[in-house]
């Protein structure tokens, strides 16, 4: 039996305005539903999402420069947003999963994910300066990467703040652990490790294993295949 995930209900709030709850029972671990029509996705914009991905329909979509790959898959809660400027573009390779939850924004700038990239629950992309994430590279839940810092200053006693925008370049078949945040102008190498709760900052070297705050290297490291019990343990469904 489905789960029931809202509640009907209709109403007035207090100010006198109309309100109302669906409910839809589902299960919480169904796999979202093949897309065999375009209709079938909230707000998809002009993404250009190809027959044959899997994308829940409270995936949201909004802007015009997305380009998404082949065997895509997006689980519920997850936006994916372009804003109006000039230039801005997210780009998806072919067989990208994006969990629950994930946040990809340009805020002016790009996102680039390589082909195949696993990107976990609750992660937050921010493409102000520019982020590009190699091939096969995986993101454990809640990770942040930011690409912009906020620069504060008080001339004549007036408070500024702006953002000062710097790429980030994540290598191929890296891992990021859970609750990891890469600052901006950060570049990690090809195979790098970084452990849960680490902070990076800076250049990373390739093939290394990386933890703390600011992330220090710990030892050579080596990505495991994504294949048995390890594939599973990846799948956060």
């Amino acid at each position: 039996m489905g789960t029931l995930l809202w509640t009907f209900r209709k109403g007035q709030t207090a100010d006198g305005k109309e309100y109302a709850l669906s409910k839809r029972p589902r299960s919480p671990r169904a796999r979202p539903a093949l897309i065999t029509s375009l209709r079938h996705v909230r707000n998809l914009g002009a993404s250009g999402i190809r027959s044959g991905s899997r994308v829940d329909r409270h995936v949201q979509f909004v802007g015009s420069a997305i380009e998404v790959g082949s065997n895509f898959e997006a689980l519920s809660g997850t936006v994916i947003e372009t804003l109006s400027y000039p230039g801005e573009r997210i780009s998806i390779g072919e067989g990208v999963r994006l969990k629950r939850n994930v946040w990809l924004v340009s805020y002016g700038g790009s996102i680039d994910l390589g082909d195949g990239v696993l990107v976990g629950p609750a992660t937050v992309v921010q493409g102000h300066g520019g982020v590009v994430i190699g091939t096969g590279t995986v993101l454990s839940p809640n990770v942040v990467i930011a690409s912009a810092t906020l620069a504060y200053w008080r001339p004549s006693g007036i408070e500024h703040l702006e953002h000062m925008l710097s790429e980030v370049r994540i290598g191929r078949n890296c891992w990021l652990g859970s609750n990891v945040v890469v600052s901006a102008g950060s570049i990690i190498g090809d195979g790098v490790v970084v452990a849960a709760q680490s902070f990076v900052s800076g250049e990373l070297a390739p093939h290394t294993l990386y933890a703390g705050s600011p992330a220090r290297p710990i030892r050579e490291a080596s990505m495991p295949p994504p294949s048995g019990s390890m594939g599973r343990l990846m799948s956060w469904e």
